[in-house]
């Protein structure tokens, strides 16, 4: 049954309490929206702090920070010029200078900054006269955590937004407004539910007042996807100097999930939480926290894959950066889930994880899943080390070499074992599975090993590809022959000065692409198979001396058409030439038009 609106909202309180109006101060301030600002020309060393809310004073030669807008352009300007430009290309004498400029510019951001004697922080200093204070507005996102109002075993989070702004008078006034954006239920055993509290907005004009944003509720109350739009901006690499920044209250977490079932997933040595306590502050971190609740509350296995070693597989997972299907995420239980893999291969990653102190090194869901494909075709001798080895250098082909090796009647082990003697399982496997598809090519019976796991690899398959290329040089050979009468009826043409034949071999188009140096000896296969048709043109005196090579394409049909025709080094022929060749077309359409009226006669 589908919850209903009420039952909703009273799991959540209204109120903004003490505890997260404190947060939401110390996120400003981490978030730099706190500053110095100075109101009075004649008085500079009289200001005022956004964050004790004092007059305090500072040291009289600061300067203007400058707006964010300017800060941004002047930091966008030195990295392009770095990037373009770049340090290896300046001479000593330029990077000497460019030292120097690097201090002078220390120097004056150092001047920009000055340290609040009554809160101890230190903050940019901006003078009013020198810029509209409003471009100092800003919004920040923090995530607080709570236990349920209603159901003790749930846990809700609130999404709240802080708008900053400063509005202009004679004595500085900055407003903090806080407004709920995003509430989450989580409950084991049910879906997580989120809704969206911002109301619609869209813009009327009117002739009178101009442009009016109107607010208007929203028709669905609950959004079906868990990820939160602001998650989204602050994963953007470019984000604004003051805009898109987003950050989650790791106290409020602990206290919330305390003698709740989600305690379990955060608890221990490889909780979540203990990985990450130096992040209080991370950008983007709420978004991996909302995933593994709402995975644990339909999924609560999981845990034993976090407490067993495997939480890097889980968090890569999670960021939508795990591949091979190794664990079965949808699935009841975890028996269900790990199907594909042995009680002991289960030990075995534990005991190889534990191991390894560094998380970045452990086994992944790529190397679980090349594990997984051998206990699936029966490979009982594949361990963990060697599952890894051939993840990390043969991962593409490692799946194409299975289904090979079962085709041909060859146990997957034993190719691996040849490919290890014959160079190492990344590269050999590559070329092993390049050689089978080759010896396929020329009839070679694969059933015989000798022929599928030949002695020295490289030698048998140079030896391969030589008589591939031979067989495929015989069928272009015999095409050519096969259509070389039609073509000599149809296209041999002599003139006064010259005459058009047409190619009769592979060797002679490779030959006149070397004489004239352009790529006709590509056009050997198109040839062959009749999708178009070169011709030479030649000198009558010279016979075998190339001059230009002309494309002809079309049928008898629908009629011929000259694609293209070049001489040495791609040139064009001269003027006399292509009147020829354009005679030449016609009288070769015209015969064609002469046999289609012979056989409607």
């Amino acid at each position: 049954m589908e919850m209903t609106k009420k039952e909703f909202a009273s799991h959540f309180s209204n109120s903004f309490s003490a505890e997260i109006k404190h947060f939401g101060r110390e996120t400003l301030l981490k978030e730099g929206f706190d500053c110095l600002i100075v109101t009075d020309k004649e008085d500079k060393e009289k200001a005022y702090c956004t964050h004790c809310k004092k007059w305090v004073k500072i040291p009289g030669d600061t300067i203007h920070t400058g707006s964010p807008k300017s800060i941004q352009a002047a930091e966008r300007r030195r990295y392009n010029n770095h990037c373009c430009h770049g340090i290896w290309m300046l001479t000593e004498e330029q990077i000497e200078m460019e030292k120097a400029e690097e201090e002078r510019r220390e120097a004056i951001e150092e001047r920009k900054l000055a340290v609040c004697p009554e809160c101890g922080f230190r903050f940019n200093v901006y003078h009013r006269w020198r810029m509209n204070m409003g471009q100092l507005d800003g919004t920040v996102s923090i995530s607080v955590w709570a236990k349920s109002k209603v159901d003790p075993a749930a846990v809700v989070m609130r999404r709240i937004e802080i708008k900053r702004n400063y509005r202009s008078s004679e004595e500085p006034v900055i407003e903090d407004t806080y407004r709920e954006a995003e509430r989450y239920l989580f409950r084991m055993g049910h879906k997580t539910v989120r809704q969206n509290c911002r109301p619609l907005r869209h813009y009327e004009y009117d002739k009178k007042t101009g442009w009016k944003c109107i607010e208007a509720g929203r028709k669905k109350f609950f959004v079906k996807n868990i990820i939160d739009r602001a998650v989204r901006q602050s994963n953007v690499m470019w984000t604004d100097y003051i805009k898109g920044h987003y950050r989650m209250n790791i106290g409020s977490l602990k206290a919330a999930i305390k003698d709740t079932p989600y305690y379990y997933l955060f608890k221990g040595e490889n909780g979540y939480i203990r990985n990450y306590r130096s992040y209080e502050y991370r950008e983007s971190y709420p978004l991996h926290t909302v995933r593994l609740m709402d995975l644990y509350s339909l999924h609560p296995w999981i845990e034993v894959l976090i407490k067993s070693g495997m939480d890097n597989i889980v968090m890569d997972h999670l960021r939508g950066e795990g591949c091979g299907g190794a664990i079965c995420w949808g699935a009841k239980t975890l028996k269900s889930a790990v199907k594909r893999f042995t009680k002991q291969d289960l030990k075995n990653v534990m005991e190889y994880n534990r191991k390894i102190r560094d998380k970045a090194s452990r086994i992944n869901e790529t190397e679980l899943s090349v594990l997984a494909l051998a206990r699936e075709h029966r490979y009982q001798q594949m361990t963990v080390g060697m599952a890894r080895h051939i993840a990390r250098e043969g991962y593409g082909q490692f799946e194409s070499m299975v289904i090979t090796a079962e085709r041909i009647g060859l146990h997957g082990m034993k190719v691996l074992e040849y490919c290890q003697k014959e160079g190492g399982i990344g590269h050999a496997m590559g070329d092993w599975l390049d050689y089978i598809r080759d010896a396929e090519k020329i009839g070679l019976d694969l059933r015989d090993k000798t022929n599928s796991l030949p002695k020295d690899l490289k030698r048998r398959h140079a030896n391969i590809i030589k008589q591939v290329k031979y067989k495929a040089k015989k069928e272009l050979e015999e095409m050519m022959k096969a259509t070389l009468a039609i073509r000599k009826r149809i296209f041999c043409w002599k003139g006064k000065k010259y005459f058009i034949r047409p190619a009769e071999s592979t060797e002679e188009l490779v030959a006149e692409g070397m004489a004239l140096h352009h790529c006709v000896g590509g056009y050997a296969e198109k040839h062959a198979r009749g999708e178009t048709n070169i011709l030479f043109v030649r000198k009558n005196e010279k016979p075998d001396q190339p001059l230009y090579t002309m494309e002809v394409s079309g049928s008898v049909k629908i009629g011929w058409r000259m694609v293209q025709i070049r001489g040495e080094m791609n040139s064009a022929p001269p003027a006399a030439v292509r009147k020829m060749v354009e005679r030449f077309m016609e009288e070769v359409n015209a015969k064609g038009k002469e046999k289609k009226v012979r056989k409607t006669a």
